[in-house]
C-alpha cells in the first residue's frame, strides 16, 4: 500500500497518520474496507481489500453530467501520464488539499464543464488552485 504511494511521488508516507494514508488510497479508487485500530492504535489488516472497483474507473461525461449540474467539478490525476480520477466537487478538493493528502508536490487538477468534459485539456499543479474561490 504504502509503495503505491510513493510510487505517486509521496515521499513522506511514512511518516503520514493511519487515516491519511486511508483516505489517500481511497481518494485513488482503492477500497479501504477492513481497516481496524486496535486498542493500542496500531493499524490490523486481516481482512483487508485492496482492490479497484468498476465504480473507481474515470466515469465518462454523459454518465457524470447529471452530478455536474450545480458546482464545480474537479478530476485530477498524481502523475502526468497517470489515470485521471473524479469528478470531484470543489469542496471535496479544498478538504483534501487542507489536509495535505496531495502531498508536498501537489497533484494535477483540471476544472469540468457542466456537461462534465474538461474546461480544458491542461492540466495544473493543485498547489496553484484557490479551490475555495469555485465553492458557493
Amino acid at each position: 500500500m504504502c509503495l503505491f504511494i510513493l510510487s505517486t511521488g509521496n515521499q513522506g508516507i511514512y511518516s503520514e497518520t493511519r487515516e491519511a494514508v486511508v483516505t489517500r488510497l481511497g481518494m485513488s479508487g482503492f477500497d479501504v474496507s477492513g481497516f481496524e485500530s486496535s486498542d493500542d492504535g496500531m493499524v490490523t489488516s486481516s481482512s483487508i481489500t485492496i482492490s479497484t472497483p468498476a465504480s473507481a474507473a474515470p466515469a465518462s461525461a454523459a454518465a457524470s453530467a447529471p452530478q455536474l449540474a450545480n458546482a464545480t467539478y474537479w478530476q485530477y490525476k498524481w502523475q502526468a501520464d497517470g489515470e485521471v480520477y473524479g469528478p470531484y466537487s470543489s469542496e471535496q478538493m479544498e478538504d483534501w488539499k487542507g489536509q495535505s493528502l496531495f502531498g508536498d508536490a501537489g497533484v494535477s487538477v483540471r476544472k469540468l464543464n457542466a456537461d462534465g468534459s474538461p474546461a480544458s485539456a491542461d492540466f495544473n499543479n493543485s498547489k496553484r488552485v484557490d479551490f475555495s474561490l469555485y465553492i458557493d
